[in-house]
């Protein structure tokens, strides 16, 4: 008993020390600060959780935009500099699609951050889609921008199944809810008028022994 104690002991330890260092390592890829490494520490809402990352890879999408803008001249130095805050976004949202999965898989309400996602995620699409630009420039990124692209568009995909399946999920329950809770008043109406007849009957049996009492038979 001990020892088979000591064996799943060792592969649950094992098995945290491999997520802790997958954790810590797509923190260092994304390139979080330490305000949005508790940015993202806090929201242990799952909804919450998704909107953060929306945020900060709009805020990684900004970064890059700016870098590409600003740059004079593509040069090797500038598409590494570009190539690793692509890198940072794809990070987020590789970040993020775990996230999903864990929480639809402990069957936790995602419902207002998978909208969120499906209402800004697109927008991010076309926005790595116009840094592709005519000018021809981007092509030493070009196969970090595809990847970005299919990163997110990989993600609104499960995004939508995930929330029609969490619609359905949760709605069932809001049923089962509004069912239980008219369930519910019914039987208190129905204990209402058991302890109505009851006080009722009660006050009738107490009048009719005070009227006893008054008026006692005649021996």
């Amino acid at each position: 008993m001990r020892k088979r104690f000591i064996q799943i002991a060792s592969v649950m330890f094992m098995a945290l020390t491999i997520l802790a260092g997958r954790g810590l390592r797509a923190s260092e890829h994304s390139g979080l600060d330490a305000a949005e490494a508790e940015e993202l520490r806090e929201a242990q809402d799952p909804s919450q959780r998704i909107k953060v990352y929306v945020k900060l890879e709009r805020n990684r999408l900004g970064r890059f935009e700016t870098a590409l803008s600003s740059a004079p001249a593509a040069t090797p130095d500038v598409d590494t500099h570009l190539k690793s805050l692509l890198g940072q976004y794809i990070a987020l949202v590789d970040e993020m699609k775990g996230w999903i999965d864990d929480q639809f898989d402990a069957g936790r309400d995602m419902r207002a951050g998978l909208r969120s996602l499906l209402d800004q995620g697109p927008a991010q699409i076309d926005d790595l889609h116009a840094a592709e630009g005519p000018s021809g420039r981007p092509s030493a990124i070009q196969g970090r921008l595809e990847e970005a692209v299919a990163d997110m568009s990989d993600a609104l995909n499960g995004a939508s199944k995930g929330l029609a399946i969490q619609i359905k999920q949760f709605g069932e329950l809001k049923q089962d809810q509004k069912a239980e809770a008219h369930a519910a008043k019914l039987r208190r109406k129905e204990e209402a008028k058991r302890n109505k007849e009851e006080l009722k009957q009660f006050k009738k049996a107490e009048k009719e022994s005070k009227h006893h009492k008054d008026n006692p038979d005649p021996l």
